[in-house]
């Protein structure tokens, strides 16, 4: 037993040097191993088991720049998820930028999608310089998902200033809300919704009678943002019917919708949150529905008292809870 190993596993270790990835294959049969090769120039990178053929917890340290070529050149996924990731949380701010920048052009949607979550951490001159890449993810990428988040990152960075309201991308986001995947759909009208909400809410309108509930919410909460007197009835009908997270959905549109109104309007349909809140049986989503009243009934509690009666009842609710579910995650 003593001259068996235990274990034999063979693996690859990948050398990137000069513009080369060269591939080694090695044995590991020992708790400890040292490894040598030769290289023709000083290795740029050095990757173990870039096939992923080992299921371990892997550690490697490694310098901001080799971080930086692994996801520039690493042919696996996760390889280049591992460089974004520990890029991202670099205390150099020039290569955090750098690493969005790079992730935006990936030949993985996945690291697009990534890299569109991580927009916030590049300084703004490499915000400014991107808006181009994101109007062509919002426009051309074959994956939702990342034309979904490409139109958040336009609204959220360049057009939710308000101090400098603008259109630049109004023609953009009326685009996408004919879009065939209604998440993005979505996303295109709660954007548009910012610079454009005259046009936002007649679209809006044309759309609800074909929204299915991913874009329908997004939908309604145009119309609410609109706070037009004609639509009380359509906000409350759905408000009524909302069952489960569509319930949450609602709540806030209505929210949205009675803001708008005078006291005489408000104070009754309060009331109808109350009581659909108050039945609710499943804990996480009344949690949910309770969070939205907190959060909602917190913005101004000092100026306008619209915010301080839906903090009342939300106070109220709080002080018949039961359920420690609720009440631990609601104190946080």
């Amino acid at each position: 037993l003593e001259t068996t190993p235990l274990y034999k596993i063979p693996l690859e270790i990948a050398i990137h040097a000069n513009g080369i990835v060269k591939r080694y294959e090695i044995e590991l049969n020992k708790q400890e191993e040292e490894f040598q090769f030769e290289t023709k120039s000083k290795a740029d990178l050095v990757i173990f088991d870039p096939s992923h053929y080992l299921l371990a917890d892997i550690s490697f340290k490694k310098s901001d720049e080799q971080w930086i070529h692994q996801l520039s050149t690493a042919s696996h996924y996760y390889d280049k998820l591992e460089a974004l990731d520990s890029l991202t949380n670099s205390s150099n701010f020039a290569r955090r930028s750098e690493a969005v920048k790079i992730a935006l052009t990936d030949v993985f949607w996945g690291i697009k999608s990534k890299g569109l979550d991580y927009f916030e951490k590049a300084d703004p001159r490499t915000q400014s310089t991107l808006q181009s890449q994101l109007v062509l993810l919002s426009s051309l990428d074959p994956k939702s998902e990342v034309r979904a988040k490409a139109l958040n990152c336009l609204s959220t960075f360049f057009d939710q200033d308000e101090n400098m309201p603008g259109k630049a991308h109004a023609k953009q986001y009326i685009k996408s809300i004919k879009d065939p995947s209604y998440i993005v759909a979505g996303q295109a009208l709660r954007a548009l919704n910012y610079v454009d909400p005259k046009t936002a809410y007649k679209l809006a309108k044309e759309e609800l009678a074909s929204a299915n509930e991913e874009l329908k919410s997004a939908v309604l909460n145009t119309i609410a943002k609109k706070g037009a007197l004609s639509d009380q009835k359509l906000i409350l009908n759905e408000f009524e019917k909302a069952k489960r997270y569509e319930t949450v959905s609602m709540i806030n549109n209505l929210l949205v919708f009675l803001e708008h109104q005078n006291p005489e309007i408000y104070m009754p349909n309060l009331d109808k949150i109350r009581s659909k809140i108050d039945v609710i049986e499943t804990w996480y989503i009344k949690y949910y529905a309770l969070d939205v009243l907190k959060k909602y009934g917190e913005k101004n509690l000092k100026i306008n008292p619209f915010y301080k009666e839906v903090f009342a009842i939300y106070s109220s609710l709080l002080s018949l809870e039961k359920d420690e579910r609720i009440l631990r995650y609601l104190s946080k």
